[in-house]
């Protein structure tokens, strides 16, 4: 799986040598939250070491997922979801970094909300199937949460996470303000439902 997710986080760099000639020298690769741009890297950085950045990303997930797997058991449903999320936010955010360069019109605002709520959604679903043995994926380096209380604070952090993540993406049908207002309750969920995770763990 590693070999093919990172062929898929490779491949974009075809689209953009395509179009290297008509990119400006000095490409756009930030935005603010009002869709301006804000930030910069020459062409050959933004088309050819962007990708490759995210390949070294993508490797050094993975082997830290398998150090973990081999330590606590793992949580293989959920570990296959995030070896995924790289080389797919890598194709979609690449994808559309070289079409805004180009001067498509692009909303970069809903293409990076709905890229944060589906994730949410996504990896909500899965938090609960998380096997609850005190140790796989811990809210701090000190927790060890008995099972059922892992299993409690896995559930609560999958419903935030769902919940929120599906507020993200109706937000898309609204002005920027209540999506980038979805996005902070998003946050301020995870930072919570970690918060009651480390105050169990000291009980």
């Amino acid at each position: 799986m590693l070999i093919i997710s990172s062929i898929v986080i490779l491949l974009p760099i075809i689209y953009g040598m395509m179009n290297y000639a008509q990119l400006p020298a000095d490409m756009v690769t930030h935005w603010g939250v009002n869709n301006q741009p804000n930030g910069w890297m020459p062409k050959a950085w933004a088309v050819y070491g962007l990708p490759f950045l995210m390949l070294a990303l993508q490797w050094f997930i993975v082997i830290i997922l398998r150090i973990s797997a081999k330590k606590t058991g793992g949580a293989p449903r959920l570990e296959r979801l995030v070896q995924w999320l790289i080389p797919v936010l890598t194709v979609v955010l690449y994808i559309t970094t070289i079409r805004a360069n180009l001067g498509f019109g692009v909303d970069i605002r809903r293409i990076a909300v709905g890229l944060v709520g589906a994730i949410f959604v996504l990896m909500g679903n899965y938090l609960p199937t998380v096997p609850a043995n005190g140790k796989t994926w811990g809210y701090h380096p000190t927790t060890n949460l008995k099972p059922e209380l892992q299993a409690r604070v896995n559930r609560r952090m999958g419903q935030a996470m769902v919940i929120s993540g599906l507020l993200c993406l109706l937000s898309l049908f609204f002005s920027e303000i209540v999506s980038w207002l979805a996005v902070a309750i998003a946050i301020v969920s995870v930072i919570g439902v970690s918060i009651y995770g480390l105050r169990l763990s000291r009980r």
